[in-house]
């Protein structure tokens, strides 16, 4: 039963430290590790999946924040005849 919990600590491990490019092969590798159980532990199954949409829902949220701050942090001027209404103001 190690297995399944590593691959758990893996999964864990990447979304905890964004390495998101990571996610679809452990998750695939996690399916078929669950998959090829005779009884798979369907409460730690859903509830891990579970603890993975919520921590990436947050995170894209706090990613879109920081996106947000971003965008409102240079407003674009206000035309004029002598400047052209692309020009930031800085």
């Amino acid at each position: 039963m190690t297995q399944p919990q590593s691959i758990e600590f893996k999964l864990i491990a990447a979304v905890e430290s964004e390495r998101f490019e990571e996610l679809p092969a452990l998750l695939a590798e996690f399916s078929a590790h669950i998959a090829g159980m005779d009884v798979p532990p369907e409460k730690q199954v859903n509830d891990l999946m579970e603890w993975i949409h919520r921590s990436l829902a947050t995170k894209r949220a706090h990613a879109l924040d920081q996106f947000q701050l971003l965008s409102d942090s240079r407003p674009y001027s206000s035309p004029a005849a002598d400047r052209k209404t692309w020009q930031v103001m800085l």
